[in-house]
């Protein structure tokens, strides 16, 4: 399936569906490597534009069967246009609403780009490319042996919180060990410290965007936090942790998502889980009972919270979210540093 989708611009989405599936599968063991069949399913969910001329009657008679919408309706009758199809661009016009649709300026012939849901072909993006031919490279050659059996729970008590504005973004979470142990982190990013510890974040955009991204991100500094404070080669461990976006939570069970953000932090969530033999299981509870991180995600004085300054751990979020270890959209696979990371 790989060779035959590779061996071609253009393919049936009923074959890219077949390897998205068998892929999904197998990624079933290799959860560190699922991230990278979000381009597959975007794919899936764009069909291959195309072209149809129209005369200016013809045009004239598609806008007003719209009614607001950018949708052809299955009155307008016309070969190369079929119901049910977005319009994307009128002649030079790139058309996102019903007010984008310009008239024909007295031109004997309309050009109009559409996509329609129900075409049976789809054309691979580079990004899809890359992850087939990462897939392919990779069973050609042995995977890693490793054990399937459930590690051992550790008992801890792990919740995690973030919060954000138009201009910065907060994060906080602690993990306390029965035996009285504890650690915390805190922090606050504006927009330009986000994007210097996530290249992908474009800081013309309100962090508020990304919440579901910066709060699994703070899950990933629960797995920092319990790694500081387990002794250096100790056996695999499954950490029950804590969090109240169902979003970040979702994302965490399937090991999958197509939101860029998202997506990338979520492949470094995975592979730190791998790299630090520590499995999460994340929860979901209610922000009400999530209130001693959400008080640490605001920069709360942690004496009132119950902490110690000497529990403070500071988490090197630019190491964890590292371009060169894992990238959920591979901009090359010849890289062999990016295979190399997961070994």
């Amino acid at each position: 399936l790989i060779r035959h989708l590779l061996s071609r611009k253009k393919c049936q989405l009923k074959d890219l569906e077949r390897a998205t599936g068998k892929l999904l599968w197998l990624s079933s063991l290799h959860r560190v490597l699922r991230p990278t069949l979000a381009p597959l399913y975007v794919d899936q969910q764009q069909p291959v534009p195309t072209m149809a001329s129209l005369t200016t009657q013809q045009y004239d008679e598609l806008r007003s069967c719209l009614s607001g919408s950018v949708m052809v309706p299955s009155g307008f009758a016309h070969a190369s246009v079929r119901p049910g199809s977005t319009i994307l661009r009128v002649a030079q016009t790139h058309i996102a609403s019903f007010s984008d649709l310009p008239s024909h300026g007295g031109a004997k012939r309309v050009w109009i780009q559409t996509s329609c849901p129900t075409d049976p072909e789809r054309l691979l993006s580079d990004h899809s490319r890359t992850c087939l031919e990462m897939w392919w490279d990779l069973l050609q050659h042995d995977f890693q042996v490793f054990t399937l059996l459930r590690p051992a729970p550790i008992q801890c008590t792990a919740y995690a919180d973030a919060c954000a504005d138009s201009s910065s973004a907060g994060l906080g979470g602690f993990v306390r060990l029965p035996s009285g142990a504890c650690a915390f982190f805190r922090c606050t990013m504006d927009r330009r410290a986000l994007q210097h510890v996530a290249s992908w974040y474009n800081p013309d955009l309100p962090p508020q965007s990304f919440i579901s991204a910066w709060e699994l991100l703070a899950q990933l500094g629960l797995l920092w936090l319990l790694h500081t404070m387990l002794p250096l080669g100790h056996p695999p461990v499954l950490m029950d942790m804590h969090c109240d976006n169902s979003a970040a939570e979702s994302a965490s069970w399937k090991a999958l998502s197509t939101a860029l953000g998202l997506s990338r932090i979520l492949a470094c969530f995975l592979y730190w889980q791998h790299a630090l033999s520590i499995q999460a299981h994340v929860m979901h509870v209610p922000g009400v009972v999530n209130d001693v991180a959400d008080g640490l995600s605001r920069s709360s004085d942690p004496s009132l919270l119950g902490f110690e300054s000497t529990q403070e751990v500071h988490v090197p979020w630019l190491r964890l979210l590292s371009a060169d270890r894992v990238r959920a959209f591979p901009p090359d696979l010849r890289d062999k540093g990016w295979i190399a990371a997961l070994a």
